[in-house]
């Protein structure tokens, strides 16, 4: 199917960001549009309070407290057709002069609106909508933020009208860090992560494949935003943020410091939770540095040590390497420094060369390195995903010998790619890459986030982070990898890492290993 006729139903022209968004980032070519505009603030009183109310909120977050919320310009769409719904032809929708319904494939509410029109009921793929659990559309992410929940679910629903009455599949579920610090940072976080997982599904009927429905699990937040719980917003959220600001800017900042770790390699560990890593030796890092995200390469019967060193004084990484020698990180050099982050080096050998793919995200952009004197010195060999937002890039070779790169992507305003995984087969040595036909292949921040490679003998492994609202480096999951192919990806947690087995820390997120040890990282409470 090479085009799709889509018809959007919309609350106004303010939820236009989510339909360029969507339109903008399928793979159809040729798609016919229309919009149905409910204009729901002028029908319903109550719309009108909470707009007051959501503006105020967000010129009080922008202009104050640093959000980091922007929202998307409501550029204007070019469309075959746009309508309005009025107060008065809330039952009959009547679209041209004679009458006649819209050819369309599918319905995409945006607003999980409630209309009576039997016009609309006629589509072949049904009516899409996002089930937020809440009462009302313009309470998303306003009570998550205000309880700091971990984990914010979506799921995308497929509403069809069958005799007489509606009955409704749940086609994907995805899982959000929730934005706990500010409600409209949150609300337009998840929105837009909302747009991703339609693109996602609207993408598997370009691709013609199938969807696994399973029963939709509602579960409802009946409660509206009341007096009350705005004043308890502004105390929770603008007065404590202020408070803690003043308080923190008379003492003294510490930092909890990242730090490399090395164990011997026991595949063991895979497997038996309560045996992870007990036996482990601490590299010290040099004086306003701290260590982590290492990678450890063994060539020319040396085990080498891939790290991002960040500089504590301007908070800016850098990857340099050393050797292990004599239970100790001898030789550290730095290989490479520029004014963006750099983190998470990733190393292999493609035939007799050795390359480098650290994550640039701050540069926009992944950049492959070539080795010109290993493991000291090198120079640039290939550019990628110019203008994109991508982390923690990794290669996996699977049971046939096809790479796959695996990295992490935001393609949207919050550049958070803690939620989404991406997979794309290599073609050659980066001749080419195909993007794989269900990619985002995951939206879940419990489970997106690479972090690291373990390379272990009949075993198909990915690494990924533990990640929700709470904080950065939760834990480690290593999933075993059940299904990889261009049109499906499927893998299985078999264990997880936590930081609670080491003394006196509080974070973990990174691993990898060489046939003789282990490298990981731990962050530490000071």
């Amino acid at each position: 199917m090479k085009k799709l006729n889509i018809f959007f139903i919309a609350d106004t022209i303010n939820d236009n960001f989510q339909i360029n968004k969507i339109i903008n980032d399928i793979e159809f070519k040729h798609i016919s549009l229309n919009i149905l505009y409910t204009n729901n603030s002028k029908i319903n009183n109550k719309l009108n309070f909470n707009s007051f109310f959501f503006n105020i909120v967000y010129w009080v977050e922008n202009k104050f407290l640093n959000s980091n919320c922007t929202l998307t310009k409501n550029k204007k769409i070019k469309s075959k057709k746009i309508f309005y719904l009025s107060k008065k032809n809330l039952k009959v929708i009547k679209f041209d002069k004679d009458g006649k319904s819209i050819k369309t494939d599918i319905i995409i509410d945006l607003i999980n609106f409630d209309f009576k029109s039997k016009i609309l009921l006629k589509s072949k793929y049904g009516i899409w909508y996002i089930n937020h659990n809440v009462k009302n559309y313009f309470d998303i992410g306003f009570f998550d933020c205000l309880n700091n929940k971990k984990i914010y679910k979506i799921s995308l629903i497929n509403k069809k009208f069958i005799k007489n009455k509606y009955s409704y599949l749940a086609l994907e579920d995805a899982y959000l860090n929730n934005k706990i610090n500010f409600w409209q940072r949150n609300r337009q976080f998840i929105l837009e992560k909302s747009c991703i997982l339609i693109v996602k599904n609207l993408n598997k009927i370009y691709h013609n494949l199938n969807f696994n429905y399973f029963p939709l699990r509602q579960n409802f937040n009946k409660k509206d935003i009341k007096i009350f719980d705005i004043l308890f917003y502004f105390f929770k959220k603008y007065f404590i943020y202020l408070y803690n600001k003043v308080k923190y800017s008379f003492l003294i900042k510490k930092n909890n410091l990242w730090s490399i770790h090395i164990s011997k390699f026991n595949k063991n560990f895979l497997f038996k939770r309560d045996s992870v890593l007990k036996k482990y030796i601490r590299f010290n890092s040099n004086t306003n540095e701290e260590w982590a995200d290492p990678f450890i390469f063994f060539s020319n019967n040396k085990e080498y040590i891939f790290f991002e060193n960040n500089d504590l004084d301007n908070n800016k990484a850098k990857i340099s390497v050393g050797e292990y020698i004599n239970n100790k990180l001898c030789n550290v050099k730095d290989i490479l420094r520029f004014k963006y982050h750099l983190s998470y080096p990733f190393v292999w050998k493609h035939k007799k060369d050795f390359y480098l793919m650290p994550e640039t995200s701050e540069n926009k952009s992944i950049t492959i390195w070539k080795a010109t004197h290993f493991p000291y010195k090198w120079k640039i060999y290939k550019t990628i995903f110019n203008n994109e937002f991508c982390c923690d890039s990794t290669i996996i070779k699977d049971k046939k010998k096809i790479n796959w790169l695996f990295t992490n992507k935001s393609n949207d305003s919050s550049k958070d790619a803690t939620n989404e995984l991406y997979i794309y087969k290599i073609i050659g040595n980066f001749k080419n890459l195909i993007p794989h036909k269900m990619n985002p292949v995951i939206i879940d921040c419990r489970i997106a986030r690479n972090a690291g490679y373990l390379n272990i003998r009949n075993k198909l492994l990915r690494v990924s982070q533990i990640n929700d609202s709470t904080g950065y480096g939760i834990g480690l999951n290593i999933n075993n990898i059940t299904e990889l192919n261009i049109n499906s990806y499927k893998e299985k947690i078999v264990n997880q890492i936590l930081p609670k087995n080491f003394i006196n820390a509080d974070g973990l997120h990174h691993i990898s290993n060489s046939n003789k040890y282990i490298v990981f990282d731990v962050r530490y409470r000071n």
